[in-house]
Formats: C-alpha cells, structure tokens, sequence
C-alpha cells in the first residue's frame, strides 16, 4: 500500500507535532523549547484547528497518523483534537517522554486506545536520565508513565536515543523493557535542531566508530548493512529523497507549516491557511526541484550513508552537500562490515 501511495503521490502517513515545547531539557534534542514559551504557545495550531486539518488529511487519503511534539501531554487541550481523530478510522501512534502520563491519561487513553504509544527512556538510572534530560525528579516519572499504560492495557513500546551520556546503559534499559514485557528499540543517529538555536549535538554524539559499534552488536540492524554493501548502489541521477517524504508522507509543524518530513522543515506550506490539498501539491512540488548531490551520488560509499537533503539542510543549511558525520559513519561500516566474515574451521581440519 505504501509503494502504491508513493506511486500516486498519495499522503497515506503523516506526522502531526503539536508542539515543540517540552517539560525535559534534553541537550540534544532538534526541536526542543522551554514549556511555557509565550510566543510558541500563543502560535500553535488550536485544537479545533487540528481536527479540522485531519479531516482533510483523511479526505485526502491518510492512514496512518503519528502525534509528537515536543511533548504533546503538556497541550491542555491533548485530549479535545486527539479523541476526535481517534473516530477518524486512521491508525494513530503516539510519541511521548512519558512524564506526563498520570491514572487519568492513562484511563482516557485506554478508552481510545492509539495502535501503539512510543515512550523515550534515556537511562537505566536517576544520573544518566538527569544527565540527558537535563531536568531533575523526571525519571520517576517516566517509569510511572510506562508502568500506567503497560497496566491499562495500552500496547506500549520503550525507545531510547543512544548518546554519549547514556550508551552504557543501553543494556540495563533492555532488560527494564523486558521487565515490563514491551517491545525497546534504540537509535544513535542524532540530527541538528532545525531552527537556528544553539545545538549541544556535539556534546552528545557519539563518534561514527561508537555508533557502528553499537550497529554490530544488534545481528539484525548488521544483516541489513551487509545486506545493503552488497546490493547494487542506486544511478547517479537517483532520486535525492530515496524515502516517502514528500511522496505518500509529510510533516506538519506546531504552527501548521507542512514540509517534506520532520527533519527538514521545507517548503513550510501553511496548511491552516491554503488548505490540506494545496499545501500537499506544494510539498510534492517541492521535492521533485531538489537538486542531485552529485558528490554523494557518486560516492563508492553511497549503500553504507543516509545522506539526504534533509542531513544536508540539518549540517550545512543547504540541500545537496555531503555531510561529514554521515561520511565518518559509512566509512566505518564499509571498514566494519565490508570484509567478509572470517569462518570457522572445524576440530580435525
């Protein structure tokens, strides 16, 4: 279905961030701001103009439907535009840190349950949460929230952004996961903010060698490297975005601006004003006039990076420049997974 959408330029998946404010503090999070920011709060989409926009997305052929912000808990209003779109017969994630879910939110959302509720765990214990959160007395919390939903019957699943700060709990967080009998996965690649506020990235990336490390301890993310080593690398001329964005999925921001994805906030068509319709045909528009990146389409490395316009637009504030990190990264994995793997002679010969 989703190759067919991206075929007839379809908006079958949306991501909706209902705000960029957050009760956390995280260093390096893209989007991040303080949680009673006037200027955001006062800007943001209102919660009738909210259902409002989804009715047109589902008009317009969406499906699937993931709600984020920020931290989309701290909206007041959460539950007058979420339990609407919960009778829109769209199939709805929620992401969440998961602090703000208290019984009642608990209750209301086993009432109308999402497919699935995402909550962001960044540490096994109170230090490294704290270190990465950059907010004191939210651990708890956090684990309160899981333990609520995971009760109610809610189908939960723990994630956790792998940073400097944290990495070596990423096992301890496993077993927490399984613990609580839901679903963890983690990720390392961290993008920069998309405004032009000053970014702590860097003092919570891990270097390329780390995150491939952590790549190759998982066998099913290193079967898909070597999987993609060893498939034929894409043409030259190749579509710069090689994923769905701006072909069957799109973002809309905490102001109604609709862009390619959630890392790239371009073209910005202001959803609330021109209409669900025309800000698609300008998004679709929009990614078919990005130009090529000649230097990575060309690259040896081309199978081993996920360079696009949107970690170009995040690095460099341009659309088709390579990126360092992502460099780094794809030259570790080629040097990491690009032999084949030594065998094991048996007992005797």
């Amino acid at each position: 279905m989703l190759e067919r959408a991206t075929a007839i330029r379809q908006p079958v998946s949306g991501t909706f961030e209902l705000t960029a404010r957050c009760n956390l503090a995280c260093g390096m999070c893209y989007i991040r701001k303080p949680a009673n920011d006037p200027h955001e709060r006062a800007n943001e989409l209102t919660a009738a103009q909210w259902v409002d926009v989804t009715q047109q997305a589902v008009d317009a052929g969406m499906v699937f439907l993931t709600l984020t912000g920020g931290e989309i808990l701290i909206r007041k209003d959460f539950f007058e535009l979420y339990e609407p779109m919960t009778r829109m017969g769209l199939v709805i994630t929620l992401f969440t840190n998961g602090t703000a879910i208290t019984p009642a939110v608990a209750e209301r959302l086993a009432k109308n349950p999402p497919l699935r509720v995402e909550i962001s765990l960044y540490g096994a214990t109170e230090t490294a949460y704290d270190r990465v959160t950059g907010t004191a007395n939210a651990y708890d919390k956090c684990l309160r929230g899981i333990r609520l939903l995971a009760e109610a019957g809610v189908n939960v699943v723990v994630k956790s952004t792998v940073t400097k700060y944290n990495a070596h709990e990423l096992d301890p967080m496993k077993r927490m996961a399984a613990e609580w009998g839901v679903p963890f996965f983690a990720a390392s690649l961290l993008t920069q903010r998309r405004d032009d506020d000053l970014s702590q990235i860097q003092d919570f990336r891990r270097q390329a060698k780390d995150a491939v490390d952590l790549e190759a301890a998982d066998p099913a993310t290193a079967a898909e490297i070597r999987d993609a080593l060893a498939a034929a690398p894409p043409p030259p001329d190749a579509d710069p975005f090689y994923c769905s964005a701006g072909k069957s999925s799109f973002t809309i921001g905490p102001f109604g601006q609709m862009s390619a994805c959630i890392d790239l906030p371009l073209p910005g068509a202001p959803v609330a004003e021109i209409g669900f319709a025309e800000a698609w045909k300008r998004v679709c528009e929009f990614v078919g006039t990005v130009p090529v990146n000649t230097s990575c389409s060309s690259c040896a490395l081309r199978n081993m990076c996920p360079s696009c316009p949107a970690w170009s637009y995040g690095e460099n504030r341009t659309l088709n420049q390579p990126v360092k990190y992502l460099c780094d990264l794809a030259a570790e994995r080629k040097r990491r997974f690009g032999a084949p793997e030594p065998r094991i002679q048996a007992a005797g010969g």
